[in-house]
């Protein structure tokens, strides 16, 4: 639950006359709150009745429709419904309106409700030409939208920590990353997958926004991704007897061909549940899903009009499965570098290092002097002669 979401504060009061100006109008719906014991509640209004507001204001509602809306999820409905007829101007009263009862009941508010209220309010917004506003409200559905969706410590056996590793290759760029703690998010674009992030080549294809009833919302929705950031890392698989530090693929395509490095880290959960609703800012870890493009294509002319994020960023074709990769995702809205920093708080540490077959004895020597003091162990990769097409490695 959000009770006092910084955000939705913030574009209720930016409503909060208009709200005031639609309760007099004769709008085709029009949302009338009801003086009685709770006062959130909102009475349905039949054609033909009057209604007088606070004993000072009568409403003529002989011509409009009446909603019984008593939580959110009836008023997110009734703007969906108004959204589809084409009734921005009724669907934008309805938006003001939900803004409302949502501050009022916040305690009772739901984060799957605020996201589709979010989502459904900037679509309409967009409709609208309030494209600066719909931008913002985008950006709060991303931030409820990763807090939802399962990640590697939700709905899980409750644990505080997870083994990860990251390959690199040996520059001062990564020597940095060790030396200050951090992990570097990159534009999904700039990754070895030409369709790593479905999302971006969805958006990009003739396809999108063809289901979509209406369009005029589609380039703020469209400009709203641009704010995603991922790193990459993989994990082990003990089920297929499958460990990352002994995948030679691994070590030929990320830490440039054996003689860069593997990290070993221990992640807290505490660093990939930051949520920041001043900024609409979150970040998890989420498992990567492997779809064999056969059997289980994914054909972006069936595509709804807003692709879900399992899809949006964490599926690749089986072809990447040997990387059985586990994916940092963050978004931020107005970052527009290309590459940011991810710092890790002292819970989160680097278990072990381990060095590349052909890594070079002089490089070794840095990093072993940039960690040095630290609870860290070093190990070097050679050639399992008992079984060639596997690794394995001597602590030095």
């Amino acid at each position: 639950m959000i009770n006092n979401d910084d955000n939705l504060e913030q574009e209720t009061n930016s409503n909060k006359d208009e709200y005031s100006q639609l309760e007099s109008s004769d709008a085709n719906a029009l949302f009338v709150e009801a003086i009685n014991s709770d006062s959130s509640n909102i009475i349905t209004i039949l054609p033909g009745e009057d209604i007088k507001i606070n004993d000072k204001i009568t409403v003529d509602l002989s011509q409009s429709p009446g909603y019984l809306i008593t939580n959110l999820s009836e008023a997110i409905a009734v703007i969906k419904k108004l959204y589809d007829d084409g009734d921005f101007e009724a669907a934008y009263a309805a938006v003001t309106f939900a803004f409302n009862l949502a501050k009022k009941r916040s305690h009772k508010n739901s984060k799957s409700d605020l996201k589709d209220l979010y989502l459904n309010s900037a679509n309409v917004l967009g409709e609208m030409k309030k494209l600066d506003r719909a931008l913002k409200l985008y950006e709060g559905y991303h931030c409820l939208s990763m807090q939802l969706n399962p990640n590697i410590f939700k709905n899980q056996d409750p644990k505080q920590a997870v083994t990860l590793y990251q390959f690199r290759r040996f520059s001062n760029y990564t020597l940095a990353n060790l030396m200050k703690s951090e992990i570097t998010l990159s534009r999904p674009s700039v990754m070895n997958d030409i369709v790593d992030s479905l999302v971006f080549s969805w958006l990009d294809s003739p396809t999108f926004g063809n289901t979509s009833k209406h369009k005029g919302h589609l380039d703020a929705y469209k400009q709203s991704f641009q704010d995603y950031r991922i790193a990459s890392f993989c994990e082990d698989n003990p089920l297929e007897n499958r460990y990352a530090i002994q995948n030679t693929l691994m070590w030929a395509h990320y830490a440039a061909e054996h003689t860069g490095f593997c990290v070993e880290y221990e992640f807290n959960v505490e660093d990939f549940s930051k949520n920041d609703f001043s900024t609409n800012t979150a970040s998890r870890l989420f498992r990567m899903k492997y779809r064999n493009p056969e059997s289980d294509p994914v054909d972006f002319s069936l595509a709804d009009s807003h692709l879900f994020t399992e899809v949006a960023f964490l599926t690749k074709s089986d072809d990447w499965s040997y990387e059985n990769e586990v994916r940092l995702i963050q978004y931020a809205p107005k970052n527009g570098a290309i590459r940011n920093q991810y710092s890790l708080s002292p819970k989160s540490k680097i278990i072990a290092l381990y060095f590349g077959c052909r890594c070079p004895e002089e490089n070794i020597q840095i990093i072993k002097q940039i960690l040095k003091n630290r609870d860290i162990h070093f190990y070097k990769m050679k050639i399992d002669y008992s079984n060639v097409y596997r690794l394995k490695y001597d602590e030095i």
